[in-house]
């Protein structure tokens, strides 16, 4: 869903610009379907290989 580096998401979480995760289990984490979409839709719009978002 979201194609970044692990080491941005875990900055973005720290900072507070991204969606809280959730434990599921001793290792694992998860996020919210529902906080996800919310974070996606507002970031901004941007143009990739000739292509808008908007169009996916």
């Amino acid at each position: 869903m979201v194609s970044v580096s692990r080491s941005s998401i875990y900055r973005w979480i720290h900072a507070g610009t991204f969606p809280t995760p959730v434990r599921i289990g001793e290792r694992g984490i998860a996020f919210k379907l529902s906080e996800l979409e919310k974070w996606i839709e507002s970031r901004p719009r941007i143009q990739l290989h000739g292509t808008n978002r908007e169009n996916r």
